[in-house]
């Protein structure tokens, strides 16, 4: 008898009112958190299944990162601060430095053909090597961004170039001698193999062509004749690397090329200021088990609630009216 009263108001013998769950509102939530996570795990699921056609890392010609969202082109050009315009130089190659902005690479042109190029350092400046041609060189430089995406020229300039002159009379006038390339960044992945190659013309046969691709590695490969020379290099960690490419030809004249090379990946040891991001689609599949929990709990509580109500209801048939 005393079990029975357990249940019941000691005063009237009746069953208490019984105040139950919002089970719809729970069921509700439940039902909006799994079409997120499924919606996050779906899109994590695709970013690393290969039959989805992915984000490729860019290719000879391009630069980009994988997951890099396309923005806005660079709006603020480079600017030339050395050599001043006008000057006249009686040596080659010459540095060109001057102002940039973060995060751009800085192509410089001579007489409209590519020079060279080279990222933004730090402190938003720039330093490249330039070979000069015998008498005027115009000289301006292309801003582009990761994407090989392209803002505006800087303001041209002019130097004159006169090696060994002895009052209007010329020494030595050695033949042209420059280095082209068709492409000036490309990216690649670490530990992948990157042929890079550029066009030696002019100079006297045959050359030594030195590579040195700016990982401390350094590399002196002969070749017999003007045309194409390139070389194969592979890095071990991600970041931006400068290759400076020196090519002296048989009576000791030398050209030069700086080119650059994205190693896409995080950066290990690098001193830039990142901003860190939130894997949510990682998150999202490392949250199911947290979700089938929140599930399993609310329908234990509900048999619970199910099952006190049935036994109160049995208990009630058995109480005398």
């Amino acid at each position: 008898m005393a079990l029975v009263a357990l249940a019941h108001s000691r005063h009237t013998g009746k069953p208490l009112q019984h105040s139950r769950t919002s089970y719809a509102t729970l069921t509700f939530l439940l039902m909006l958190c799994g079409v997120l996570l499924s919606s996050y795990s779906m899109s994590a699921s695709a970013a690393s299944d290969p039959r989805v056609p992915q984000a490729q890392n860019p290719q000879n010609g391009s630069v980009g990162l994988t997951g890099t969202v396309r923005g806005p082109a660079p709006t603020t050009p480079a600017s030339i601060l050395v050599p001043g315009d006008g000057n006249r130089l009686g040596t080659t190659p010459t540095m060109v430095s001057g102002k940039c902005s973060l995060d751009t690479f800085i192509s410089v042109y001579r007489n409209g053909v590519f020079a060279g190029i080279v990222a933004c350092n730090g402190d938003s400046t720039f330093n490249l090597l330039v070979d000069l041609e015998l008498g005027k060189n115009t000289l301006y430089t292309k801003v582009s961004d990761a994407l090989d995406q392209f803002g505006p020229d800087s303001a041209k300039i002019s130097v004159f170039y006169a090696p060994a002159v002895l009052g209007n009379t010329f020494v030595s006038l050695p033949s042209p001698f420059f280095l082209t390339s068709d492409t000036g960044v490309i990216g690649v992945s670490p530990g992948q193999a990157l042929e890079r190659t550029i066009a030696i013309n002019g100079g006297i046969a045959p050359y030594a062509v030195n590579w040195d691709f700016g990982d401390d590695t350094n590399v002196s490969i002969p070749q017999s004749s003007s045309g194409y020379a390139s070389a194969t290099h592979s890095y071990a960690r991600a970041g931006t690397y400068n290759i400076v490419i020196r090519v002296t030809d048989s009576n000791g004249n030398t050209a030069i090329i700086q080119l650059v090379t994205v190693v896409n990946g995080a950066v290990v040891g690098s001193t830039a200021t990142t901003k860190n991001k939130l894997d949510v689609p990682g998150l999202a599949v490392g949250a199911w088990p947290l979700y089938m929990l929140a599930v399993s709990m609310v329908f234990i509580f509900w048999l619970g609630e199910r099952r006190e109500l049935y036994v109160l209801r049995r208990r009630n048939r058995l109480l005398p009216n």
